[in-house]
């Protein structure tokens, strides 16, 4: 995946999430940093300098942001997670992340290294984080390669598509949204373009696979192994008119045929919907395309 702004910015597609590193080469001279600038609301009290300085090099090409006034934290305007950035600073340095509201975590102390090389001083943090600062004296320090992962960006991969068709005449779809952050708790399934007025549920399995009509549905079973399916209490949907079913996951209590297990951090797992579709000349069922998600 690309994504393109006027910023210098190198994308990375996961399974779970986009990655952004700033490297801030696109910016001319010495300025206060404009907002928003690479998916930042505001970026404080920080300027970019693309001015030689041995004593503060930078990572990467030949930008980097200084702090040139009082502390103003950097606001994301959004949940995301800081991952790191490469830091020259004459006395020590570390980052301060907060959310909603809260302070949540201080990294490592990066100690003085006034004429580089930059070092890389990751957050230490997986979780999210809305705003953040610095713990240091005021301009006395440069960054470089500023970068965050937005769990919200892109959830998942699809595989196994499109579906087969249903009696709509459109192939049946599976997203996920939220974030894809385990310990959050807050992933959200949605089938669309199914059969109207269709009943039907998620599906979920640590197992990829491969059955062409299973049970005589119409469509393709894309879990093997263990598969869980989300049938207790509200969890069987109906498309309605909106041709459209939704269900918000309690990842603490994910089914499985030997009963309830909790997704953790680092894990993967595959989900699709499974649904009736008596339009299709006869009773019958189909699948959407099923989409994988690795935890963070």
């Amino acid at each position: 995946m690309k994504y393109l702004l006027t910023a210098a910015i190198v994308l990375a597609a996961t399974a779970t999430a986009q990655q952004t590193v700033l490297d801030f080469e696109d910016l001319v001279g010495f300025a206060p940093m404009p907002v928003p600038y690479g998916g930042v609301a505001d970026w404080g009290s920080w300027a970019h300098s693309d001015t030689v300085d041995p004593n503060y090099p930078p990572a990467s090409g030949v930008v980097r942001v200084f702090s040139v006034g009082g502390q103003r934290p950097i606001v994301f305007g959004r949940d995301v997670i800081f991952e790191g950035a490469n830091v020259v600073s004459a006395l020590p340095f570390s980052w301060k992340l907060f959310y909603q509201g809260q302070e949540v975590h201080t990294s490592t102390i990066l100690s003085p290294n006034t004429g580089g090389p930059a070092v890389w001083l990751p957050s230490g943090y997986t979780g999210l984080v809305d705003s953040m600062e610095y713990i240091s004296a005021v301009n006395v320090h440069s960054v470089d390669d500023f970068t965050y992962t937005d769990p919200a960006a892109t959830i998942g991969d699809e595989y196994c598509g499109p579906a087969v068709p249903n009696s709509s005449g459109l192939s049946a779809s599976l997203a996920a949204s939220g974030t894809a952050v385990a310990a959050d708790n807050d992933l959200t399934l949605t089938a669309t373009d199914l059969p109207p007025n269709a009943f039907g549920f998620f599906l979920v399995s640590q197992t990829q696979g491969f059955v062409m009509n299973p049970g005589g549905s119409s469509g393709n079973l894309c879990l093997a192994g263990m598969v869980g399916r989300y049938v207790g209490p509200g969890q069987i949907q109906n498309s309605g008119a909106a041709r459209s079913m939704s269900l918000t996951l309690d990842l603490i209590q994910t089914p499985q045929p030997t009963g309830f297990v909790s997704i953790v951090l680092g894990e993967t797992w595959n989900f699709q919907t499974w649904f009736r579709d008596s339009g299709a000349g006869g009773a019958t069922s189909n699948f959407t395309q099923a989409l994988e998600v690795t935890f963070l």
